[in-house]
């Protein structure tokens, strides 16, 4: 079940063929943000309302992870507890 709410969201509208995949792009576009152009999934345009669309193009951008994080390395421990949370979660051995 996906639904919107907000002035620039469509009233009454049912959308077909949208899969999560395309919730987060979605939610970039409503706050004029621009989407990853690997990102998996779509932009639901039909989320909003035609007056929105026509005036809000979708952005297209590259991942720039170089900024992501403080740029320090994991301690040891650090290390060891996100492996142990991804062995609990099965996806580690």
């Amino acid at each position: 079940v996906f639904m919107a709410w907000g002035p620039n969201v469509r009233i009454g509208h049912a959308l077909s063929g949208a899969a999560i995949i395309d919730v987060a792009p979605t939610i970039l576009y409503s706050f004029g943000l621009p989407v990853f152009q690997d990102m998996d999934g779509k932009v639901i345009n039909d989320t909003f309302s035609p007056e929105f669309v026509s005036s809000n193009t979708i952005t297209l951008t590259d991942a720039d992870l170089s900024k992501a994080g403080d740029g320090r390395q994991l301690t040891a421990a650090e290390n060891e507890h996100i492996a142990n949370v991804l062995r609990n979660l099965g996806y580690l051995e």
